[in-house]
């Protein structure tokens, strides 16, 4: 299981909200579409941050950027693989 984590800087506190809307209205819709998605968990911050942590069964797809007038710079991801000891 691969675990990405996206993260995105809003425009501000009002367009953060606008960000976890087309989360959940885009974004989760399109990973859905994927067959190796298996869930995702969103979360926003004080500080106007956006994350989603999605886990994929095999290479993470690409998924679409949230429209540019919301947020304050391009989102950025990174892929995690569990540790188990």
């Amino acid at each position: 299981m691969i675990a990405r984590m996206w993260e995105v800087r809003a425009a501000d506190h009002e367009a953060a909200e606008a960000v976890v809307d087309w989360v959940h209205a885009t974004l989760l819709p399109a990973a859905e579409a994927y067959p190796g998605y298996d869930h995702a968990q969103v979360f926003e911050s004080a500080t106007a941050r956006v994350v989603v942590i999605s886990y994929w069964r095999g290479e993470p797809e690409q998924l679409p950027e949230p429209p540019e007038h919301l947020v304050a710079r391009p989102g950025a991801s990174w892929d995690f693989v569990e540790i188990l000891r």
